[in-house]
């Protein structure tokens, strides 16, 4: 997982400005979405990878990243060095930006981390981040309640895999679809269950035929599982790009 990278990368501010202020001289496509689930307030940063090269930001410090040397596409390594970048655009937002500052107002100066019982990190004041990317896209989630964002390209080549990682009935419905419409149908009940196994972050100790959804209202989600004793709720995103679906997981009270 992305998080084993951020474990040893404890950036404090001032560098995050260094990296921040060369990463704009680059001109990259960033972006900014901000949805609400429920009444929690989500900032999703995002990047296309196309726009960047590889030898413009080789200063990064990649080299605490082994995982990145094993990659043998460019297109592998930009994912990885993209899912770095959104979150360093997230979190030099937050501190600069007032909006998002004053939402996020208990990030510090210093950024101290905690972690879950699985290990997975975050910031001191509860403030909750997850990282994906597919494709052309990486993107980083923030949000005050715990995260999990997915973003996958609709490929009619997984549908296969149905049968073993949905339940039943999810499967069966699935088939019952319009051949032409079942990757799109696939890759939306795909991001949500993943997007909800890294919200409570506990990856893939999960079992993803376990849990199930419930339509609360359009594109709004809520996870019916025995996981723990919370709620989460999913807001499908499929504004990304043609080609695309995408859904982020909080926590809900």
């Amino acid at each position: 997982y992305f998080w084993h990278f951020l474990k040893v990368v404890h950036y404090d501010i001032h560098e995050i400005r260094t990296m921040w202020i060369k990463l704009r001289k680059l001109k990259m496509n960033y972006n900014i979405k901000e949805i609400y689930i429920s009444d929690l307030k989500v900032y999703i940063f995002y990047i296309n990878i196309k726009s960047f090269k590889l030898d413009e930001i080789l200063w990064l410090p990649l080299d605490k990243v082994k995982k990145m040397s094993s990659y043998i596409f460019n297109n592998d390594k930009k994912r990885m060095i993209g899912g770095i970048m959104t979150y360093l655009y997230g979190i030099y937002s937050i501190v600069h930006n007032k909006d998002i500052k004053n939402f996020l107002r208990d990030l510090h100066y210093r950024l101290n981390w905690n972690y879950n019982i699985y290990g997975k990190p975050y910031f001191s004041g509860d403030i909750f981040f997850n990282i994906s990317h597919s494709g052309y896209f990486a993107l980083c989630a923030f949000s005050r309640s715990e995260v999990g964002v997915d973003i996958e390209i609709i490929n009619p080549k997984n549908i296969e895999i149905a049968y073993t990682f949905f339940s039943k009935e999810e499967a069966m419905e699935l088939m019952k679809i319009e051949r032409n419409l079942r990757a799109v149908q696939f890759t939306e009940i795909w991001v949500r269950k993943e997007s909800f196994i890294k919200a409570v972050g506990a990856g893939m100790n999960i079992d993803l035929a376990g849990f199930s959804f419930e339509s609360k209202s359009d594109m709004l989600w809520n996870v019916i599982h025995k996981i723990n004793r919370f709620s989460y709720y999913i807001k499908d995103i499929n504004t990304f790009a043609e080609g695309y679906r995408a859904a982020v997981c909080c926590k809900v009270n």
